[in-house]
């Protein structure tokens, strides 16, 4: 009989620490709420980069002043979201962050030139001067 017993009560342990387990699971740790699966971190960076990058270099060819948040593809932060990516906040989130990069780059374009007339960098910096 005892072994009987021993059985089902370990059988009751398992099945109550898988569901124990399953419940913290699903609410996961501090910091991993945010947390995208990596396809859907390398969704959100490509696509907000290259979007920027477009967007930026539309802007200044029609003489626009810089503003990234300008754009509604930068407002609604979604394109490319797939919901087995689970969190739409941190997509947004990463999205926005490539886009930023991209319109600048975009924007201020390699070869372009400063106010004062200096190159400017694939970052929207100026170039130094060449020595005379």
């Amino acid at each position: 009989m005892r072994g009987r017993v021993g059985r089902t009560g370990t059988t009751m342990l398992v099945l109550a620490a898988g569901a124990i387990l399953s419940g913290c699971a699903s609410r996961g740790a501090p910091g991993e709420a945010r947390a995208l699966p990596l396809a859907g971190r390398q969704m959100a960076y490509d696509r907000g980069y290259l979007d920027g990058v477009r967007q930026g270099e539309r802007d200044a060819r029609d003489g626009l002043a810089f503003d990234v948040a300008r754009d509604s593809d930068y407002q609604k932060a979604d394109r490319g979201y797939r919901r087995s990516y689970r969190n739409r906040d941190a997509y947004r989130d990463v999205y926005r962050a490539a886009y930023e990069v991209g319109y600048k780059r975009g924007f201020y374009g390699e070869g372009r030139k400063a106010p004062d007339g200096r190159r400017l960098d694939g970052n929207g910096e100026a170039c130094p001067s060449a020595p005379r």
